[in-house]
């Protein structure tokens, strides 16, 4: 979905109502502002970083057990 806005002689956007809706974003939340290259990314600002962190790339862990993870990195110090 790409829509248009125009930047405001204050140097301000509006969101359209229609994106707001789309991303269930309410009055007073916080977004995070991110820049990629030539864009510009919103994201709705997580009340908990722990809570959206938990579970990411756990598809990478699936077959690893932890515990023998850590111990072969530590005696890698040795």
């Amino acid at each position: 979905m790409s829509i248009t806005v125009k930047i405001g002689t204050r140097y301000n956007i509006t969101i359209p109502k229609i994106l707001i809706e789309k991303m269930k974003f309410a009055k007073n939340d916080e977004l995070l502002v991110d820049v990629e290259d030539d864009k510009l990314v919103l994201m709705k600002k997580p009340h908990k970083y722990t809570a959206k962190l938990k579970g990411l790339h756990k598809e990478i862990w699936y077959d690893v057990d932890a515990t023998d993870y850590v111990k072969s990195e530590r005696e890698s110090w040795e």
